[in-house]
């Protein structure tokens, strides 16, 4: 799962047996015997789930590492070397398609827009921060700022580097209406503070806990748009026994099975 997204059919019959070891300690299991959805059985604990691992979220995780060590250095081997093969530098950007993208790469690209969703970027050089979708600056990033403008971007993918070395007013496609063009002045006024050093890479943080970007971080992130349940967190932090602490979580789910049970 390291290496490449595996088929959804492997994912799939690896969960079939997981689910039946958890409700029956069975080789299978049917829907009866399923007492929550296995989504939320995969969620996390403090979003009211019991907190098994979601594979679908994990390969998404694992994936992300190739994304951490490309933005953490740009001048490493594996960079260097996905530089040259999909052009980088040339007319094409990271995140651009290419026709030399293989499967893996893909799966690793698809996980892009959640990379840059999670983090932010303290600028050093620019060249592996997104100059519209990176958080870098301000307090939202600039395709949130400057909708209208990033519209007409030409070069939506574009490092900061890239743009402020070849002004980035020339990627913006002519005939901008009147507020566009108010948008355009005020990003270039913004960016003429803007100085980049060319001898320290950029640095991604989790924009949560202003930590490094790590495998745990993106995975928790697959549930962060779930609220945080207190009663679960309270049960779960309990120095009850498991079986205990699993009975008061299928109880606040109500799916315990019968009044026998409950009594």
């Amino acid at each position: 799962m390291g290496a490449g997204i595996p088929p959804a059919g492997i994912v799939e019959a690896i969960d079939k047996r997981r689910r039946a070891f958890l409700w029956t300690g069975e080789e299978t299991c049917n829907g009866g015997n399923c007492k929550v959805a296995w989504d939320e059985v995969c969620t996390l604990k403090d979003r009211d789930g019991l907190g098994v691992l979601s594979i679908r979220a994990q390969i998404s995780a694992l994936l992300s590492k190739f994304l951490t060590k490309l933005h953490s250095d740009s001048s490493a081997p594996r960079a260097c070397w996905f530089r040259r093969r999909y052009d980088w530098t040339g007319a094409q950007d990271l995140g651009d398609p290419h026709h030399l993208d293989t499967p893996a790469w893909k799966g690793i690209v698809a996980g892009l827009e959640t990379f840059l969703s999670i983090s932010k970027v303290t600028i050093g050089k620019g060249d592996m921060t997104a100059f519209w979708t990176d958080l870098w600056l301000g307090d939202h990033t600039l395709q949130d700022r400057f909708p209208n403008l990033f519209s007409h971007s030409t070069c939506m993918n574009a490092n900061v580097a890239t743009a402020l070395t070849s002004d980035f007013r020339g990627t913006v496609e002519p005939r901008l209406s009147q507020a566009t063009e108010t948008d355009l002045r005020n990003l270039a006024f913004e960016l003429s503070f803007v100085i980049l050093c060319d001898d320290v890479p950029d640095s991604h943080w989790d924009r949560i806990t202003n930590k490094k970007l790590s495998n745990k971080s993106v995975y928790s992130n697959s549930f962060r748009h779930m609220q945080i349940d207190e009663v679960a967190e309270k049960v779960w932090k309990s120095a009850a026994p498991l079986k205990c602490k699993i009975f008061c979580w299928l109880a606040g789910k109500r799916r315990l099975p019968t009044n026998e049970h409950r009594f």
